[in-house]
């Protein structure tokens, strides 16, 4: 077993970033709230990892599901669905990970986003379907599904337009999606029991977060450098900006909400930084240093999310807990 050096780099040490507020370095008090209990997938070795240890000292075991070509796990970190020789696998426990279930469904999940009390997914596959599965934890049953079509947008071969799932709300039950290039997408709204309409928009929508409301959404337009927020989703939206920063926006890849709503957090795929906003005025509140470049934000919980999971296999699992102080922090993978 391998430990990860014990050393300061990057403004992270010993396993918590500090907090960069108005241009200052604030130490915080190493009150530890890593997940010592959970599991994650570990894309490099391709097998789902169990985090042992606590606080500073916690790293990645070895795995307890191994040759797998994707993994989605479920909130309750007890849980998820797998890939392994392109079938699709329930796992209820993973506890016991050898108890497999085989779901017989013609498809294979390109993302999967969970309710909040991991009863209910929706995926989106590889062929342009919508999918809804429900009652995890008893009787699975596919609940709902739709084929997407756009607008017609057209694109170059070198950038054929493609289908993206923002994000999804608490229940699971309402999604944004976004069909378009590298230079401009459509934004559309479904939900498990209406199919998908179009939201009049000009941009390209990179990321997205419901509120806890389920009405309204925060989206992260790479386009324009904004974040907006709009309202009366599925009915007859309205779009206001919340944020428009060139500086701060320019290299975002991801946008999450603290379980208030009153905080949001963008992260910076290049400048290795976590910014926190206010989400009604929109002022920029603290920098987390993270001393990786976020990929995205893959949510483990509610209110933590990993920044890099396809790091290679020698670089630590980076780590953003929103609750309050928020921090960046990492787990070794280990040996």
């Amino acid at each position: 077993m391998r430990l990860f050096p014990m050393r300061t780099f990057h403004a992270v040490t010993i396993g918590l970033a500090g907090v960069i507020v108005q241009g200052q370095l604030w130490a915080q008090t190493p009150a530890w709230s890593i997940p010592s209990d959970g599991f994650v997938y570990d894309s490099p070795s391709s097998g789902i990892r169990s985090v042992v240890g606590l606080g500073g000292s916690a790293y990645l075991g070895p795995s307890i599901l191994s040759g797998l070509d994707s993994a989605f796990l479920a909130p309750n970190q007890h849980s998820g669905l797998v890939v392994r020789n392109g079938s699709l696998l329930w796992v209820a426990d993973l506890l016991a990970p050898d108890n497999l279930q085989s779901l017989d469904w013609a498809f294979q999940p390109q993302q999967v986003f969970w309710s909040s009390d991991s009863s209910r997914a929706v995926i989106l596959t590889p062929a342009d379907r919508l999918i809804w599965l429900a009652n995890f934890g008893s009787s699975l049953a596919r609940e709902a599904g739709w084929i997407l079509k756009s607008s017609g947008r057209g694109g170059v071969a070198a950038e054929r337009p493609h289908w993206s799932l923002l994000a999804a709300d608490s229940s699971a039950g309402n999604v944004l999606l976004a069909f378009g290039t590298a230079n401009a997408s459509e934004l559309w709204f479904a939900s498990a029991s209406s199919p998908p309409v179009q939201i009049p928009w000009t941009g390209r929508a990179v990321a997205a977060v419901f509120t806890s409301g389920k009405t309204a959404a925060f989206v992260l337009d790479a386009a324009a450098n904004r974040i907006v927020r709009i309202e009366n989703l599925g009915a007859t939206p309205t779009v206001t900006t919340i944020l428009s920063s060139e500086p701060y926006l320019s290299g975002a890849v991801g946008i999450v909400l603290s379980t208030d709503d009153s905080r949001l957090f963008a992260a910076d795929g290049a400048g290795q930084t976590v910014r926190v906003f206010d989400s009604g005025a929109g002022t920029l509140l603290a920098e987390l240093p993270a001393a990786a470049n976020p990929v995205s934000l893959v949510a483990v919980s509610p209110t933590r999310f990993i920044l890099n999971g396809n790091a290679g296999a020698s670089q630590p699992l980076f780590f953003l807990d929103t609750l309050q102080p928020a921090r960046v922090f990492f787990i070794p993978r280990g040996e």
